[in-house]
């Protein structure tokens, strides 16, 4: 439709825009800034604040905040929906579990050695 920026079904005459039915579709950022976020969010090796990404893309904490979550909910459906099988290479990983024993002071077989002064 040329008066708006909607597409129409010649058959049905169903109206809807490019973002509908996308995490896109109720947001007034321009694409432009959610494709940058994508790529700030995706490109941190230990990942990006809201506040940072706030700086970055120039728009409002709340806002960054939201499009964050709503861009990581979505990564983690997709990674749900297709679980790694076959052999699988990591590097920099911590993986998880439980710590066994204490470290550090306290540790069997250690003093602690705090020097007491009076």
């Amino acid at each position: 439709m040329k008066s708006r920026q909607l597409y129409q079904c010649n058959q049905c005459h169903h109206q809807g825009s490019l973002t509908s039915g996308t995490l896109f579709s109720a947001s007034k950022l321009p694409l432009n800034i959610w494709f940058l976020a994508i790529y700030l969010i995706t490109q941190e090796k230990n990942g990006i604040s809201a506040l940072e990404l706030s700086r970055q893309l120039g728009i409002s904490y709340n806002a960054a905040w939201r499009m964050k979550h709503k861009l990581m909910q979505a990564m983690k459906e997709r990674d749900d929906e297709t679980p790694l099988n076959g052999y699988i290479q990591l590097d920099d990983v911590y993986w998880g579990g439980v710590h066994r024993g204490t470290r550090g002071r306290g540790a069997k077989g250690k003093r602690s050695r705090v020097p007491r002064y009076q």
